[in-house]
Protein backbone atom coordinates (compact mmCIF):
# COMPACT_ATOMS: atom_id res chain seq x y z
CA UNK A 1 0.00 0.00 0.00
CA UNK A 2 1.16 3.51 -0.70
CA UNK A 3 1.16 6.06 1.86
CA UNK A 4 -2.42 7.64 -0.23
CA UNK A 5 -3.97 3.99 0.44
CA UNK A 6 -3.83 2.68 -2.65
CA UNK A 7 -1.69 -0.33 -3.86
CA UNK A 8 0.78 -0.65 -6.77
CA UNK A 9 -1.69 -1.93 -8.60
CA UNK A 10 -4.41 0.44 -8.56
CA UNK A 11 -2.42 2.60 -9.72
CA UNK A 12 -1.45 0.67 -12.57
CA UNK A 13 -5.63 0.44 -13.24
CA UNK A 14 -5.61 4.31 -12.99
CA UNK A 15 -2.91 4.25 -15.35
CA UNK A 16 -4.83 1.82 -17.78
CA UNK A 17 -7.63 3.70 -17.87
CA UNK A 18 -5.39 7.09 -18.47
CA UNK A 19 -4.43 5.30 -21.57
CA UNK A 20 -7.90 3.91 -22.34
CA UNK A 21 -8.81 8.31 -22.38
CA UNK A 22 -5.91 8.77 -24.78
CA UNK A 23 -6.82 5.73 -27.14
CA UNK A 24 -10.02 6.52 -27.04
CA UNK A 25 -9.66 10.38 -27.72
CA UNK A 26 -7.36 9.49 -30.49
CA UNK A 27 -9.64 6.87 -31.83
CA UNK A 28 -12.01 9.97 -32.61
CA UNK A 29 -9.99 12.14 -33.98
CA UNK A 30 -8.26 9.16 -36.09
CA UNK A 31 -12.23 8.64 -37.20
CA UNK A 32 -12.77 12.42 -38.24
CA UNK A 33 -9.99 12.57 -40.14
CA UNK A 34 -10.19 9.36 -42.01
CA UNK A 35 -13.52 9.84 -42.83
CA UNK A 36 -12.82 13.70 -43.85
CA UNK A 37 -9.82 12.44 -45.99
CA UNK A 38 -12.06 9.57 -47.80
CA UNK A 39 -15.10 12.77 -48.35
CA UNK A 40 -12.36 14.49 -49.85
CA UNK A 41 -10.88 11.85 -51.74
CA UNK A 42 -14.47 10.84 -52.98
CA UNK A 43 -15.37 14.63 -54.18
CA UNK A 44 -11.53 14.72 -56.16
CA UNK A 45 -12.62 11.33 -57.60
CA UNK A 46 -16.32 13.57 -58.54
CA UNK A 47 -14.28 16.52 -60.60
CA UNK A 48 -14.48 14.70 -63.63
CA UNK A 49 -18.02 14.50 -63.88
CA UNK A 50 -18.54 18.42 -63.86
CA UNK A 51 -19.27 18.75 -67.54
CA UNK A 52 -22.25 16.30 -67.56
CA UNK A 53 -25.05 17.76 -64.93
CA UNK A 54 -26.75 14.30 -64.82
CA UNK A 55 -23.74 12.80 -63.51
CA UNK A 56 -22.87 15.88 -61.35
CA UNK A 57 -25.88 15.65 -59.08
CA UNK A 58 -25.44 12.11 -58.99
CA UNK A 59 -21.76 12.11 -57.85
CA UNK A 60 -22.83 15.01 -55.38
CA UNK A 61 -26.14 13.01 -53.72
CA UNK A 62 -23.26 10.02 -53.14
CA UNK A 63 -21.09 11.77 -51.85
CA UNK A 64 -23.34 13.66 -49.60
CA UNK A 65 -24.77 10.11 -48.56
CA UNK A 66 -21.87 9.11 -47.67
CA UNK A 67 -20.65 11.82 -45.78
CA UNK A 68 -23.72 11.58 -43.58
CA UNK A 69 -23.82 7.88 -42.98
CA UNK A 70 -20.08 7.77 -42.35
CA UNK A 71 -20.98 9.42 -39.31
CA UNK A 72 -23.03 6.81 -37.89
CA UNK A 73 -20.60 3.56 -39.32
CA UNK A 74 -17.86 5.85 -36.95
CA UNK A 75 -19.94 6.11 -34.28
CA UNK A 76 -20.74 2.31 -34.69
CA UNK A 77 -17.04 1.12 -35.32
CA UNK A 78 -16.02 3.60 -32.21
CA UNK A 79 -18.32 1.93 -29.47
CA UNK A 80 -16.58 -1.51 -30.39
CA UNK A 81 -13.10 0.39 -29.68
CA UNK A 82 -14.04 2.34 -26.91
CA UNK A 83 -15.39 -2.05 -25.45
CA UNK A 84 -12.53 -3.18 -26.84
CA UNK A 85 -9.63 -1.54 -25.68
CA UNK A 86 -11.12 -1.05 -22.47
CA UNK A 87 -10.92 -4.79 -21.79
CA UNK A 88 -7.72 -5.32 -23.20
CA UNK A 89 -6.10 -2.82 -21.23
CA UNK A 90 -7.85 -4.18 -18.23
CA UNK A 91 -6.74 -7.64 -19.28
CA UNK A 92 -3.13 -5.88 -19.89
CA UNK A 93 -2.52 -4.72 -16.18
CA UNK A 94 -3.38 -8.08 -15.32
CA UNK A 95 -0.39 -9.50 -17.49
CA UNK A 96 2.00 -6.99 -17.14
CA UNK A 97 1.15 -5.69 -20.58
CA UNK A 98 0.01 -2.61 -20.84
CA UNK A 99 2.90 -0.57 -22.00
CA UNK A 100 2.94 -2.96 -25.04
CA UNK A 101 -1.02 -3.04 -26.22
CA UNK A 102 -1.26 0.71 -25.83
CA UNK A 103 1.71 1.06 -28.11
CA UNK A 104 0.32 -1.83 -30.52
CA UNK A 105 -3.10 0.15 -30.75
CA UNK A 106 -1.02 3.52 -31.22
CA UNK A 107 0.93 1.38 -34.13
CA UNK A 108 -2.67 0.77 -35.91
CA UNK A 109 -3.84 4.60 -35.13
CA UNK A 110 -1.01 6.01 -36.91
CA UNK A 111 -0.66 3.39 -40.15
CA UNK A 112 -4.42 4.03 -40.61
CA UNK A 113 -4.02 7.67 -40.89
CA UNK A 114 -0.49 7.01 -42.49
CA UNK A 115 -2.38 5.00 -45.40
CA UNK A 116 -5.37 6.81 -45.80
CA UNK A 117 -3.52 10.85 -45.99
CA UNK A 118 -1.23 8.76 -48.22
CA UNK A 119 -4.37 7.91 -50.66
CA UNK A 120 -5.44 11.40 -50.25
CA UNK A 121 -2.05 12.84 -51.43
CA UNK A 122 -1.55 10.42 -54.19
CA UNK A 123 -5.09 11.23 -55.39
CA UNK A 124 -4.81 14.83 -55.01
CA UNK A 125 -1.34 15.16 -56.48
CA UNK A 126 -2.76 13.19 -59.46
CA UNK A 127 -5.48 15.65 -60.51
CA UNK A 128 -3.43 18.66 -60.17
CA UNK A 129 -5.03 20.22 -57.41
CA UNK A 130 -2.02 19.30 -54.72
CA UNK A 131 1.45 20.54 -54.61
CA UNK A 132 4.59 18.94 -53.54
CA UNK A 133 4.16 20.06 -50.16
CA UNK A 134 1.49 18.31 -49.09
CA UNK A 135 3.78 15.00 -48.57
CA UNK A 136 4.37 16.44 -45.25
CA UNK A 137 1.72 15.03 -43.71
CA UNK A 138 1.99 11.46 -44.71
CA UNK A 139 5.70 11.62 -43.91
CA UNK A 140 5.16 13.14 -40.26
CA UNK A 141 2.82 10.06 -39.55
CA UNK A 142 5.61 7.42 -41.60
CA UNK A 143 8.36 8.78 -39.12
CA UNK A 144 5.47 8.81 -36.00
CA UNK A 145 4.15 4.85 -37.14
CA UNK A 146 8.40 4.25 -37.18
CA UNK A 147 9.01 5.95 -33.53
CA UNK A 148 5.68 4.09 -32.41
CA UNK A 149 6.78 0.53 -34.01
CA UNK A 150 9.94 0.99 -33.02
CA UNK A 151 8.98 1.91 -29.25
CA UNK A 152 6.54 -1.41 -29.54
CA UNK A 153 9.40 -3.60 -30.81
CA UNK A 154 11.21 -1.90 -27.31
CA UNK A 155 8.67 -3.17 -24.75
CA UNK A 156 6.94 -6.30 -26.24
CA UNK A 157 8.08 -9.48 -24.70
CA UNK A 158 9.18 -11.88 -27.17
CA UNK A 159 7.69 -14.85 -25.95
CA UNK A 160 4.02 -13.39 -25.22
CA UNK A 161 3.52 -11.62 -28.75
Amino acid sequence: MDDDGLSTSGWSYVGAYALWAVSVAASVLVGLLVQSALVQMATIAALDTAGDPGAALDASLRIRFGDVWSYMLMGLILVAVVVFVEYWYRTGVEMGRLLARFLRVTVFQVALLFVVHSLYFAVARATGISSWSAIYVPLAELAGLLLCAFAYGRVRQPDKG
